[in-house]
């Protein structure tokens, strides 16, 4: 068997397996947004020193309720592959706005920026976002139910 065929071969089992990228990268979002979120619902008066002083002011009370739902919520949007989009989009805007606010002392080195999870969220959503929860999800399986009833 030449080399090329045995590459058939591999590509042959892993197009089987086309259904397990998302999966687990929704099941990888979701644990660090759930739980994320759940610790800054269960602990609201820390949450709000927290964002107090990260320096949103006025603003710090409504943050500090609105940003731990966000994660929550979107983190089990994405658990479960409902509305992974505006799920996606959610958590893309509340991370680029956790490196802009949380990190404005390496702000000027990029080099810094880029050592965060942060970014690595943001690149996992944007992909999730662009190519949908997969065929493992709620969403495709209510898709397929509506589509033959």
């Amino acid at each position: 068997m030449d080399l090329q065929a045995k590459v058939r071969d591999v590509r042959a089992v892993l197009d089987v397996l086309t259904w397990l990228p998302p999966l687990v990268t929704r099941i990888i979002l979701s644990t660090v947004f759930v739980q994320s979120g759940w610790a800054k619902i269960s602990r609201h008066a820390q949450t709000i020193a927290f964002f107090s002083h990260l320096g949103f002011g006025w603003s710090t009370s409504f943050v500090a309720v609105f940003v731990p739902w966000v994660e929550f919520l979107a983190g089990l949007m994405l658990l479960l592959g409902v509305m992974t989009e505006i799920a996606s989009i959610a958590l893309i805007i509340d991370m680029t706005v956790a490196i802009v606010v949380a990190n404005q002392d390496v702000a000027g080195h990029i080099g810094e920026l880029f050592r965060f999870y942060d970014f690595l969220y943001i690149a996992l959503l944007l992909w999730l976002l662009i190519s949908g929860p997969g065929r493992v999800s709620a969403y495709r399986f209510v898709e397929k139910e509506t589509k033959y009833s």
